[in-house]
């Protein structure tokens, strides 16, 4: 009987061994194959195919308005380009492009997908026949909104066409046009809203998870990181082009601008208030303290910037702050690595290098005319990755603090 009562003890703790095992090392392992097989492998789910881009010509209406067959005869004296950049400019921009004829086998349409366009309205060049307008408030005719900008739907063009448009900006736009077969462009429609749930939900949920910490430890370094990640949420949204909403609500027109302001110079406050309250005991081992402080006192000046200056006087000077800010940052955080050897800098240097490299390759990629490569998947990853090398960095510095006080 002790022998079979010993053999059973024997068992469980063999049993409980192997099931922790299972779940601690094997279930994860499992889990991170099929991942890394799912994403070098299988097919997306959201494949998208088709997509055409269209040169066009453009002119810009500097003086009085243009009516549609004065534009159509000056934009014919421009050259075609692939895309053009508005440099923050309000007044209204003429073009006009050639859409690809189908032969009548599938419906097709044009996207203008500039997240800054506000209003864009098509004529038909053959007849200057209207063919629909849009704006952020609603649409008519065939035009209508998609993604971050609009389309216009073709139906099954026979042959080639020439579409005149207007269409008006807020902010530093990039126009362009493409063409989609109308199923690719729901498809891609479909993939830019799930693209979008997937960063709302994700940092969101990371937020909630970091303010829960906060209240439970007492601890407002964490509150601090709760709302960096918010703001961080609302600048990628912004990238991607889907800060029109907020929790499955419809953002307001009239307090569109005023986010966009508010959350780029939270951001930008957060950033260098959250920098310098995980450094602050190295950053006296380093020195140039001083530069950092500079930083700071341009916090304030530039909220108050985002509450009083129009957008696009505003975009501006928020550039050169965080040029100089950025600069700061890239400039202390090697010190504080070389003289500290702080894993709490390791993990918030690459939290910023994943930011920096994102920022850095849309500038490129904008340069060299290929904007339309990027993808929003580019953002979310951006995003959510930042966000995570930050979160390591909060917990190797919750580690250290633990450590200390166990030590004393």
């Amino acid at each position: 009987m002790r022998r079979f009562s010993v053999f059973r003890q024997d068992a469980s703790a063999a049993i409980d061994s192997l099931l922790y095992r299972l779940s601690v090392f094997g279930v994860p392992a499992a889990i991170g194959v099929v991942s890394l097989v799912a994403l070098f492998s299988w097919e997306s789910q959201y494949a998208v195919g088709g997509v055409l881009p269209l040169e066009f010509r453009v002119l810009q209406e500097t003086a009085a308005a243009l009516a549609p067959e004065q534009a159509l005869a000056e934009l014919d004296k421009r050259p075609p380009v692939r895309h053009h950049d508005t440099r923050l400019s309000e007044s209204p921009f003429w073009l006009s492009l050639v859409a690809r004829g189908t032969g009548g086998e599938q419906p097709v349409a044009v996207e203008f997908p500039s997240r800054h366009a506000m209003e864009v309205a098509c004529w038909n060049a053959a007849g200057l026949i209207p063919m629909g307008k849009a704006s952020r408030d609603g649409a008519s005719g065939r035009m209508k909104a998609v993604k971050a900008g609009f389309a216009l739907e073709l139906g099954r063009p026979q042959s080639d066409a020439t579409v005149l448009c207007r269409a008006t900006f807020v902010g530093p736009a990039r126009m362009s046009a493409v063409q989609w077969p109308a199923s690719q462009l729901d498809e891609s429609t479909r993939q830019f809203y799930r693209n979008g749930g997937l960063l709302d939900g994700g940092l969101i949920v990371l937020s909630l998870f970091v303010l829960m910490t906060a209240i439970i430890n007492r601890e407002w370094m964490y509150v601090l990181f709760a709302a960096w990640l918010v703001a961080n949420l609302r600048l990628a949204s912004l990238s991607a082009g889907w800060d029109t909403q907020w929790l499955d609500r419809e953002i307001p027109m009239e307090w569109m601008f005023p986010m966009r302001k508010l959350s780029m110079a939270a951001y930008y406050v957060l950033t260098i208030t959250l920098f310098s309250r995980l450094f602050r005991d190295d950053l006296r081992q380093v020195g140039y303290a001083w530069l950092l402080r500079m930083a700071q006192w341009s916090c304030l000046p530039l909220l108050l910037l985002a509450v009083f200056l129009a957008y696009s006087r505003f975009l501006p000077l928020l550039w050169v702050s965080t040029a100089f800010s950025v600069a700061v940052l890239v400039f202390l955080l090697p010190r504080i690595l070389w003289f500290t050897r702080s894993r709490v800098a390791m993990w918030y240097g690459a939290s910023l290098a994943i930011t920096l490299f994102a920022s850095l390759y849309e500038v490129i990629s904008a340069a060299l005319g290929f904007k339309g490569l990027i993808g929003s998947v580019n953002s979310v990853t951006a995003a959510l990755s930042s966000s995570l090398m930050a979160a390591f960095a909060i917990a190797e510095q919750m580690r250290q603090e633990r450590r200390d006080r166990v030590s004393a």
